[in-house]
């Protein structure tokens, strides 16, 4: 039994963040949360309450990330990992074959980026 939590965290076209948890190797999604500063804060405790020393892969193309990292960064025990495009397509050959066009399946990719790397 893992004593970790690993979060795949993407925005939407909605300006929206997309979560997916995976516990014990099984994805489970959350809801949506707006990306404005209340929606942020629900985000970070929703990380806060229900996950263990969550590792989130989060991937990000403009300053939202950024952003998004400085309202999740006090939640106790977090490590955040900042994927590219490019770093996406580097571990392509042990990624799950998922259609990664859309926000929840990029969320899981994410979130087994945020198991394997270190």
């Amino acid at each position: 039994m893992s004593d970790r939590s690993y979060l795949g965290i993407v925005a939407t076209e909605n300006n929206e963040w997309i979560v997916v948890n995976q516990v014990q190797g099984e994805m489970r999604w959350s809801a949506k949360f707006d990306n404005t500063s209340e929606g942020l804060e629900s985000l970070a405790k929703f990380i806060s309450d229900r996950c263990q020393r969550p590792k989130i892969c989060v991937k990000s193309t403009n300053s939202l990330g950024l952003h998004l990292i400085l309202h999740i960064s006090s939640v106790t025990d977090i490590e955040v990992l900042l994927m590219s495009e490019a770093g996406l397509r580097v571990h392509q050959g042990w990624l799950p074959d998922l259609p990664a066009r859309t926000a929840t399946p990029q969320a899981e990719i994410l979130a087994r980026c945020a198991e394997r790397l270190i």
